[in-house]
This record gives C-alpha cells, sequence and structure tokens, in this order.
C-alpha cells in the first residue's frame, strides 16, 4: 500500500456537475499557492498542483507533479447535489513517512479553502 493511498478527503456541493467542478476550478486558480493541471467538465475531473513547497525561482509553467504534491479531484452528481473526492500524491516522496503526515494536513486545508 503505497504512502499517500489512505488519505482521502469528501465535500458535498449543491448544483449541478459541471457548475460545480468550473467553481472550484476557479477557486482553485484565485490561490496563488495552486495551479489546475487538468480539467473535464464532462467527466467531473480536476488534478492541480500545490506550488507552496515549490522554490520561489520555478514559474508556475514549468512546476510538473514530480516537483510538489498533485491534488486529484473526482465529482460525481447525486440526487442532492454533487459530491466531491480528492487524493493526493507526490512520486518524490512515496515511502516519506513525513510526506503522509504533511499531505493529510495539506488535503485538509486544501477543502477547508474549497
Amino acid at each position: 500500500m503505497g504512502t499517500f493511498s489512505s488519505i482521502k478527503e469528501s465535500k458535498h456541493f449543491s448544483g449541478e456537475l459541471k457548475d460545480v467542478v468550473l467553481f472550484c476550478a476557479e477557486r482553485i486558480n484565485h490561490n496563488p499557492s495552486y495551479k489546475v493541471d487538468e480539467l473535464s467538465e464532462d467527466e467531473g475531473f480536476i488534478r492541480c498542483l500545490y506550488l507552496g513547497m515549490v522554490a520561489l525561482d520555478f514559474q508556475r509553467e514549468r512546476v510538473t507533479k514530480n516537483d510538489t504534491f498533485a491534488i486529484s479531484l473526482v465529482f460525481n452528481q447525486t440526487p442532492s447535489g454533487v459530491d466531491c473526492i480528492g487524493t493526493i500524491s507526490n512520486p518524490m516522496m512515496e515511502g516519506n513517512p513525513f510526506a503522509k503526515f504533511l499531505a493529510k494536513r495539506l488535503l485538509r486545508k486544501f477543502f477547508e479553502k474549497l
């Protein structure tokens, strides 16, 4: 079992799938610590990069998933709204026990602001 495989957060939104996905993508991009890397309105998916741990001399466009944490959000339409489940990963920190603690905290704070 991987270092990050058990780290998950969830949140419920009212509204339609496409509207919620676009709303979340906009909120993510308005936070300078994050950058949307992949987005699919129809499939209900967002992948973003956490840029807060990257050295300041990196430019946002050059940051890759290997440089920092990647957060994946999967959205599912339900009768009462949209459920969002988030996971976090960083291939370069796999096996690092401190990284797991940091990732749990980071994902929890990310969902609080979403």
